[in-house]
């Protein structure tokens, strides 16, 4: 199951990276705009079934962007 959640977390990451890139989106705005997009994901794989992933996905998420903001997000998507 950890790697699913890995899987899972490290390509919503790279979606994230990607559109914050394309919206230009800098500081506290990028962080929340971060929370806001893992939380759409996580309520897309509730919807699809898979609870204890999105459960997962969105504690995890929320704990890094809190402690380490969009930097912690960058590096999940680059595997780190």
């Amino acid at each position: 199951m950890a790697n699913v959640i890995d899987t899972i977390g490290k390509a919503i990451a790279l979606k994230f990276v990607e559109r914050a890139a394309t919206l230009e989106l800098r500081g506290q705005r990028r962080d929340e705009a971060a929370v806001d997009f893992f939380c759409g994901a996580a309520i897309a794989l509730d919807a699809a079934g898979l609870d204890v992933e999105a459960k997962t996905i969105a504690a995890v998420v929320q704990l890094m962007v809190s402690t380490e903001g969009y930097d912690g997000v960058r590096r999940m998507a680059e595997g780190e």
